[in-house]
């Protein structure tokens, strides 16, 4: 009489095995740095986790996080975690001031109006980049600080399509290509995004400013239907 015993043989398929790697990342490693951080650096309880996932920045909650919603990513767009706290503006204004010098380098300069038509927006006030220490105290936490050029055509600019002297002159967009400077000498360390908005009348690109995990890259490409873009009056 033969017997027999089934044995049940793991799944060492590369799907199955990255999937493990994942959730070993979620379920242990980022909860065991982070409780770790909070006993020996005073790391508050309260806390933002943004994930950089497939070149997109997100935040999200570590309880509702999913090893089939990451990717591991690439080199250009690795899979990234970034837990931050609110911190001081310190580090958003110097962003701001960056970004404003960096458009100077950027902008095509004609007649000077398209580069003179900068302006940076907080807690209703236009003010210079160096002057956003006399307004700190009317910002709160969940405040946004904008930046960009108020030119009437700011927008056909930034889309490249601005025929004579401006025509080729930016592609890929001049506001856009800042913000993407902006970020690769921040990082995380301030909040930032590119979009639309309508400054002075105008719907123009921008670029918003604040405090890590309340502002998030979410950007509005340049050149995409003027229709589909943002619009948030704010004046």
């Amino acid at each position: 009489m033969k017997s027999s015993i089934t044995v049940d043989v793991p799944d060492f398929s590369p799907v199955e095995q990255l999937r493990q790697v994942k959730n070993s990342i979620i379920k242990k490693d980022l909860p065991n740095i982070i409780k770790t951080e909070q006993q020996k650096n005073d790391f508050p309880d309260e806390y933002e986790l943004l994930v950089t996932n497939k070149g997109s920045t997100r935040k999200r909650q570590l309880s509702t996080l999913s090893a089939d919603y990451l990717k591991i990513g690439t080199t250009g767009k690795p899979l990234l975690f970034d837990v931050v706290t609110e911190g001081g503006w310190e580090s958003v204004f110097d962003a701001v001031a960056y970004a404003g010098s960096r458009f100077i380098r950027r902008a095509p300069y004609v007649s000077g109006q398209y580069e003179r038509s900068a302006v940076v927006e907080a807690a209703g006030f236009r003010i210079r980049p160096g002057s956003l220490n006399s307004i700190k105290d009317r910002l709160t936490p969940d405040a946004e600080i904008y930046f960009g050029p108020t030119a009437k055509y700011a927008a056909v600019i930034e889309a490249g399509h601005f025929t004579g002297y401006y025509q080729n002159a930016s592609r890929g967009g001049i506001v856009y290509a800042v913000a993407e400077d902006v970020r690769a000498k921040f990082g995380n360390t301030v909040g930032i995004n590119f979009e639309y908005q309508t400054l002075g009348g105008t719907v123009v690109p921008i670029i918003v400013f604040g405090q890590p995990g309340k502002v998030v890259w979410r950007p509005t490409r340049p050149g995409t239907n003027i229709r589909r873009r943002k619009r948030r009056g704010k004046r």
